[in-house]
């Protein structure tokens, strides 16, 4: 896997977060009777769908699809939080996402390791992002001297405190991730110092973050030495067993996809033999696929063991 694709998933979250934040600013265009408002909700809107398409140009830049985040920071912050019902629990929601979007994109921005062109898309959103605050701060004070200072404090205390319970969870569960996966002193690392193995892990790490019912894994030890071949395939063995949930795996690394699986398919344009390892081993489609080959694998196949993964 190249380092890249570290960066591919970490834009897409931030992508998510935009489009989530997109919806919310809509339900407040939805529930504001000022005209105002309305041009400040829709100033805000198209500035979190333009911030959505500009991690959706560095993801394909870098070579990667945008990808749906099925439990990503707003999901969470929704179940935890409901959804608002009225104008005010829906600004004050707004005012946490956005403080920590742009406390988020200011870290970020502040690493020594971050490509010219994605520290332009950092910069414009931590300047659009201010802007938001101003205008939602300068509606909240309007809102204390109609509606009073306690209900509206009431209502940013608890939206922060949910909010900042939804993000300790979420790196909570990241640190978790990477401590099963081997690579827990590794978590403020800058990604373009770490060996493809140790990578390997950290997005094992933080697809597992995600609790997910099934891994999709794509030549996980691409790029991995031999150590590292030794080391990373019994451990997604463990982490798949420890989880209870489903591995399916492509790869042309067809000596550990043997050892290490209990159902095997091999693919030549369509699907040619299917079943266990070793029924697979027998099939005369897997003879022709691979030729003398066949045979060394067959004997290969006897001599070493892997952890299975779940099907």
């Amino acid at each position: 896997m190249e380092k890249n694709s570290y960066k591919i998933l970490l834009f897409n979250y931030y992508r998510d977060a935009e489009l989530r934040g997109a919806d919310l600013i809509l339900r407040l265009i939805n529930h504001a009777e000022n005209q105002n408002i309305q041009e400040k909700l829709a100033r805000h809107l198209a500035d979190a769908t333009r911030h959505a398409w500009l991690w959706t140009e560095r993801i394909r830049a870098l070579g990667g699809e945008p990808l749906r985040v099925e439990n990503g920071y707003h999901r969470r912050l929704r179940r935890k939080a409901g959804l608002p019902s009225n104008f005010l629990d829906l600004l004050a929601l707004t005012y946490v996402v956005s403080e920590r979007a742009r406390t988020r994109y200011a870290e970020h921005a502040g690493r020594d390791d971050v490509a010219p062109e994605t520290l332009a898309v950092l910069r414009e959103m931590q300047t659009d992002e201010k802007a938001h605050l101003t205008w939602i701060t300068d509606k909240l004070a309007e809102l204390r001297a109609k509606e009073g200072a306690v209900k509206v404090d009431a209502a940013l205390r608890r939206y922060r405190g949910i909010e900042a319970e939804v993000f300790a969870d979420l790196q909570e569960q990241e640190r978790a991730a990477l401590a099963e996966t081997g690579v827990g002193h590794l978590l403020e690392a800058r990604v373009d110092q770490l060996s493809y193995g140790e990578l390997q892990r950290v997005m094992l790490a933080r697809a597992l973050a995600r609790r997910p019912d099934l891994l999709v894994l794509d030549e996980p030890l691409r790029g991995v030495d031999v150590n590292g071949e030794r080391e990373l395939y019994p451990l997604l063995g463990d982490v798949v067993r420890g989880r209870g949930c489903g591995a399916l795996l492509a790869s042309h690394d067809l000596l550990h996809v043997l050892d290490g699986t209990d159902r095997l398919v091999c693919l030549d344009r369509e699907v040619r033999c299917a079943g266990r390892p070793d029924e697979v081993l027998e099939h005369a489609e897997f003879a022709r696929l691979f030729g003398s080959h066949a045979e060394a694998y067959w004997h290969l196949r006897r001599c070493t063991r892997a952890p299975q993964l779940a099907a």
